[in-house]
């Protein structure tokens, strides 16, 4: 789970750095693929798939607000981009 916070965290941050060179559609790519790696970490969405494979882990206080950080970030990139 830390991984892929992490993980997020660095594609979101070359997102950011492929927006300031200019090159959109990279930067793009690299905000959804953070988004990607936070799927399925948010206890707030509700799984595709109820009551099929375990339960995830419990994301400490700090993980959840560096994934609700991290994704609207991400969304908030995404909308300046498009």
């Amino acid at each position: 789970m830390e991984k892929r916070l992490q993980e997020a965290q660095l594609y979101k941050e070359e997102g950011n750095q492929r927006y300031r060179e200019g090159k959109y559609r990279d930067a793009v790519s690299r905000y959804h693929r953070a988004l990607l790696q936070l799927r399925g970490l948010d206890p707030s969405v509700p799984s595709p798939i109820p009551n099929l494979g375990p339960q995830g882990p419990a994301l400490t206080p700090e993980q959840e607000n560096v994934l609700h950080t991290t994704q609207t970030d991400c969304y908030n990139n995404l909308a300046v981009v498009k």
